[in-house]
């Protein structure tokens, strides 16, 4: 699961993702936490130049930047991670250049998505928190606080480029309304916070409930399987049911009362086509089993009993 923060200047993201951060450690969530643009020594050169340069520079040179940046980051942090059955939590992605360099910056969007599909390579995000705030409270925060005060080149670009950026990202949440989840920035940051681990939670555990309903009943013709998984500490399949051998680290599989055990979830589609089990491709199957069992550390083999 990818779950991004956005936002204008002053809106606490840096705090909220900290707080957030807490949450994950606490419900013992494997994630991993990165920055656009950074995340890796070449995209974090590529984030001095954009802000810390203090020379002009066009919006569409800045898109480019951050494009570059960006693909840099999801082929090396993003993508490795979810296919890696991590959650990747973002302080900021695409969203920020549409808002900054395409709508502050009067750059043709279509031209900026096209470019940015090419970058992120489909790596889209599920759920996207815009904390939402004015010029003037975001302004007047960060003046309030002496870590804040040094303005990067883009913070100094004004109230109207500023206010161009706020309105450019509530026009995208509007447009993809179940992506994201606009938050009011003026409100405590106990109440902010709330609101981030209730709507993670709503989305997380949805999308593992209807997973589940994929893994639990699947039809391959005239047969039906029943999915469970094999897990030594909740001792979900008995025993009784199955003969596991473990060779050099290996699970070797076994049959047993029309029991079929698999070492992975990966040789269980070789098994049954991906198509049966809900999803277009091999690859989109793998990538969200392992969004949805990620937390489960002693997972060591999945089995499907024939049901009579």
């Amino acid at each position: 699961m990818l779950v991004t923060f956005e936002g204008g200047e002053g809106c606490g993201k840096s705090t909220q993702i900290k707080l957030f951060e807490r949450y994950l450690k606490e419900k013992n969530i494997d994630y991993i936490l990165s920055r656009e643009p950074g995340g890796t020594s070449l995209c974090e050169k590529i984030r001095k130049l954009l802000l810390e340069n203090k020379e002009d520079m066009s919006a569409k040179t800045e898109f480019l930047l951050f494009s570059s940046a960006r693909a840099e980051h999801v082929e090396k942090v993003v993508k490795p991670n979810l296919d890696a059955g991590k959650l990747v939590v973002l302080d900021r992605y695409y969203h920020s250049s549409y808002a900054y360099q395409g709508y502050a910056g009067k750059q043709n969007l279509n031209e900026l998505k096209a470019i940015t599909e090419f970058a992120i390579s489909n790596c889209k995000p599920d759920l996207v928190f815009l904390l939402d705030i004015s010029y003037k409270d975001g302004f007047e925060r960060k003046s309030m606080d002496e870590n804040l005060k040094n303005l990067d080149r883009i913070e100094s670009k004004g109230k109207a480029y500023h206010d161009a950026v706020r309105e450019g990202y509530l026009k995208l949440a509007r447009e993809e309304k179940e992506r994201f989840v606009v938050i009011d920035a003026t409100k405590s940051v106990e109440e902010i916070s709330k609101t981030i681990i209730q709507e993670f939670e709503k989305r997380f555990i949805h999308k593992m409930n209807i997973m589940e309903e994929y893994f639990n009943k699947i039809s391959s013709g005239e047969k039906t399987y029943e999915i469970r998984l094999y897990d030594e500490k909740r001792k979900n399949i008995k025993r009784g049911d199955m003969i596991i051998f473990q060779c050099d680290k290996r699970e070797i599989r076994v049959y047993v009362d029309n029991l079929l055990i698999f070492s992975t979830f990966e040789e269980m589609l070789n098994f049954l086509p991906c198509k049966k089990l809900g999803f277009s491709t091999k690859a989109r199957a793998l990538k969200v089993y392992n969004q949805i069992y990620q937390n489960k550390k002693a997972l060591k083999v999945l089995a499907i009993k024939l049901r009579k």
